[in-house]
C-alpha cells in the first residue's frame, strides 16, 4: 500500500468514527430531543435571556448585539460587551426554524458532537491511538460535569468552553513536550475558549502556566525554539481575539463596575465529592465527576504506574479533583492577598472539575484500551470494546435518570406568566421559578421574570450604596429594573420603547431646563439622542443615563457606541481565521 492510499484508508477511518460519534450524540440525546421540557435552573434565566436577545435582535436584522433592551428588564445592561456570546448566535438562528426548546436542545446537541469529535482528534494527535480515542472522546464528552453543565444547571459559558479544553491541553503538550511546530494548537485552543467563558480563558492561564513552571523545576523544557512556539501562539490569539477585550478596556476597567464577587465558595469535603459521585443523583450536583471516573481516580495508579507520561497525566487529574474540595486550604489561602486575589477569581473550585475530567478521562481511556487489548482473538476484542462501551453509556443512562424523573414528574408544575400586579422580584423569582417546567409552548414566560442569577452583574457600582433606611436592599438597582426616571429629582415611571440595541423614553419638561435620569444602565461607550440628534450625556449617583434637556417633547434614544478600533480589530480576526481555514484546507499552499 503506497502512502496515498494509506492516507485515503485513514481519512475514511475517521469518517466512520465520526459518523460512529454522530449515533452516540443521538443515542445520549434521544431523551431531551423527544419530551422537549426543560426544568429552568438558576443560570438559565440569564444565558437564556442572552439567546432571545440576540435572536430578537437578529430577527430585525442587526447582527450585532451590545446591550439587553428586549430582556433583562429592558435596563440596557451590557453583559453582552464583558460575556462572550459567539457560540450563541447557532442557538438564535436556529430558532428561525425551530420552535424554542426543541432549538436549544438541537444546539445543545451539536455541542456533545463537537465535544466528541474535537475529543476524538485530540487524543489521536496525542496517543496515535484510534480505539483510544474513540473511548475518551465519549467519557470526556458524557462526563457528569458537562451533564451537569449543559442540561442540568445551564452553566452555558463553561459548556461551551468545555468543547475546546482538548485543543488548550494538546497544544500546550505540544509546545512543552512534544512537536513544537504545532504551536497554532494552544492559541486556537485559547482563542475558541475566549469566544466562550473569559473565566475558563483565564483559568487554563493559571493551568498552563503552573504546568511550563513545574516541567521547568524539573527540567529546563525551555529552549529557543519552544520559547518562540509561546511567543508564535500568543502572537496568534491576540490577532484571533484582541477585539473581544476592546470593550474591557474602554467600558469595563476602571470604570467601577459590578461583577461577579471573587472568594472560594460552595466548596466540598473529598468525601462529599466521593458520595456526590457514586450517587445515581450526581449529575445533579455541581460537587461531582461520576462513578466511572471516581473509580478511574482510585484505581487508575495501578494501571499506569510503569508508564511515566501516563502517571503524570494520573497525578495531574487526581490533584485537580482535590482541588476542587477543601483538602486545599482554601480558608487560609484567603488570608494571603497575593494569593487570594489570584486564585480567588475561580469564584468556585468546582469549575475545575472540567479541566479533572479531562485527565481522568485520558487516564480512563487507557485503561480500557489495555484492558481491550488483552482480547488475543478478533472476536474476544470486538466483545470487550462493546463492554466497555456499554459500560460508558450505563453511567451516563443512571446518572440522567433523576434529572429525566423532574422531567416528567406530574408533581412538576409549569411555568406560568406572573399574575397581573405581582411583582417580579428576585424573591418571587426564588419562590415560583426555579425547578418549573418550560416547554415550547411557555418559554417566552420566561422573561417576564427577572434573571435569577446575573440580572445586576455590569452594572455600576454606585447602584449598590447601603440605604440607611432599606438596609443591605438596593433601591437604586431596583428602580432601574422598575423604570423608574427622575426629572429634576421627581421620580416619574417611563414606558420604555425598544429597538435593537436602543432604549427610548418620552419626556415632557414644563420648565425652561431640567436634568433627567433615565433608566438605563451607562457606560463609557454609551450614546444619546435628544429627537434623533445627539447630546451630551453624564452618569448620574445611581450609574445611569443623565442628560439635560430644555423645555418641550424629548423622546430620548439610549445606545451604544463601540469604539472604532473595535471593528478594526474584528475586521483582521475575520481576515485571519480565513487565512487559517485556507492554509489548513491546503488551498494556498496549491496556488503556491
Amino acid at each position: 500500500m503506497n502512502v496515498n492510499e494509506g492516507n485515503k484508508n485513514n481519512v475514511f477511518k475517521d469518517i466512520l468514527v465520526v459518523l460512529f460519534l454522530g449515533i452516540v450524540t443521538i443515542l445520549s440525546m434521544f431523551t431531551f430531543l423527544s419530551l422537549l421540557r426543560l426544568s429552568i435552573q438558576s443560570d438559565g434565566f440569564f444565558h437564556f435571556s442572552r439567546a432571545e436577545e440576540i435572536y430578537r435582535n437578529l430577527r430585525s436584522g442587526v447582527p450585532f448585539t451590545f446591550i439587553a433592551t428586549h430582556t433583562f428588564q429592558q435596563t440596557g445592561v451590557g453583559n453582552f460587551l464583558f460575556y462572550p456570546d459567539i457560540f450563541l448566535y447557532p442557538w438564535a438562528l436556529l430558532r428561525f426554524i425551530l420552535r424554542p426548546v426543541t432549538a436549544y436542545y438541537v444546539w445543545d446537541s451539536l455541542f456533545v458532537f463537537a465535544t466528541f469529535v474535537i475529543g476524538y482528534f485530540c487524543m489521536k494527535d496525542y496517543s496515535k491511538d484510534r480505539l483510544r480515542s474513540v473511548f475518551f472522546a465519549i467519557i470526556y464528552g458524557l462526563g457528569t460535569y458537562h451533564v451537569y453543565l449543559g442540561q442540568c444547571n445551564f452553566v452555558l459559558g463553561e459548556f461551551i468552553a468545555y468543547t475546546f479544553l482538548p485543543i488548550v491541553a494538546l497544544g500546550i503538550y505540544h509546545i512543552v513536550f512534544a512537536n513544537e511546530k504545532k504551536w497554532p494548537l494552544l492559541a486556537l485552543g485559547m482563542t475558541l475558549l475566549t469566544y466562550s467563558h473569559i473565566l475558563s480563558v483565564y483559568i487554563m492561564c493559571l493551568f498552563c502556566a503552573g504546568l511550563c513552571l513545574c516541567t521547568l523545576l524539573s527540567r529546563l523544557w525551555i529552549n529557543r525554539r519552544r520559547l518562540l512556539a509561546l511567543l508564535k501562539a500568543i502572537g496568534l490569539y491576540f490577532l484571533l481575539s484582541a477585539w473581544f477585550f476592546i470593550p474591557l478596556i474602554t467600558d469595563y476597567i476602571g470604570q467601577e463596575i459590578v461583577s461577579p464577587g471573587a472568594g472560594f465558595m460552595l466548596l466540598s469535603s473529598p468525601q462529599q465529592m466521593i458520595a456526590n459521585s457514586f450517587n445515581p443523583t450526581s449529575a445533579l450536583s455541581s460537587h461531582s465527576i461520576g462513578i466511572l471516573l471516581m473509580i478511574t481516580a482510585f484505581v487508575g495508579w495501578f494501571f499506569v504506574k510503569k508508564n511515566t507520561q501516563e502517571l503524570v497525566t494520573y497525578i495531574i487529574g487526581v490533584c485537580l479533583l482535590l482541588m476542587t474540595t477543601n483538602f486545599i486550604p482554601y480558608a487560609q489561602i484567603q488570608n494571603i492577598k497575593w494569593l487570594a486575589n489570584i486564585l480567588g477569581v475561580i469564584q468556585f473550585p468546582y469549575r475545575l472539575l472540567s479541566i479533572a475530567t479531562l485527565f481522568m478521562a485520558i487516564t480512563a481511556s487507557f485503561i480500557m484500551v489495555s484492558f481491550v487489548r488483552k482480547g488475543y482473538r478478533n472476536s474476544s476484542r470486538v466483545g470487550l470494546i462493546v463492554f466497555c462501551l456499554g459500560i460508558i453509556m450505563t453511567c451516563y443512562y443512571s446518572e440522567q435518570t433523576p434529572l429525566v424523573s423532574q422531567l416528567t414528574s406530574p408533581a412538576r408544575q409549569y411555568l406560568k406568566y406572573p399574575k397581573s400586579g405581582t411583582p417580579t422580584s428576585y424573591q418571587a423569582l426564588m419562590k415560583e421559578a426555579p425547578g418549573k417546567i418550560v416547554n415550547n409552548d411557555n418559554y417566552n414566560d420566561i422573561f417576564d421574570y427577572e434573571v435569577l442569577f446575573g440580572q445586576t452583574d455590569y452594572y455600576r457600582e454606585t447602584a449598590f450604596s447601603v440605604h440607611p433606611k432599606w438596609g443591605s436592599f438596593a433601591p437604586k438597582a431596583f428602580s432601574i429594573q422598575q423604570h423608574v426616571m427622575y426629572v429634576n429629582g421627581h421620580a416619574e415611571h417611563g414606558r420604555p420603547h425598544v429597538a435593537p440595541n436602543k432604549i427610548s423614553y418620552e419626556v415632557f419638561i414644563s420648565k425652561k431646563r431640567a436634568k433627567v435620569d433615565l433608566p438605563v444602565v451607562a457606560y463609557h461607550n454609551t450614546v444619546v439622542y435628544d429627537n434623533g440628534r445627539r447630546i451630551a450625556a453624564k452618569i448620574s449617583s445611581r450609574g445611569t443615563v443623565l442628560v439635560r434637556v430644555g423645555h418641550g417633547k424629548h423622546y430620548l434614544t439610549v445606545g451604544y457606541k463601540p469604539n472604532k478600533v473595535y471593528y478594526v480589530l474584528l475586521g483582521i480576526a475575520l481576515l485571519t481565521w480565513v487565512i487559517l481555514i485556507l492554509l489548513f484546507t491546503g488551498i494556498l499552499h496549491r496556488k503556491k
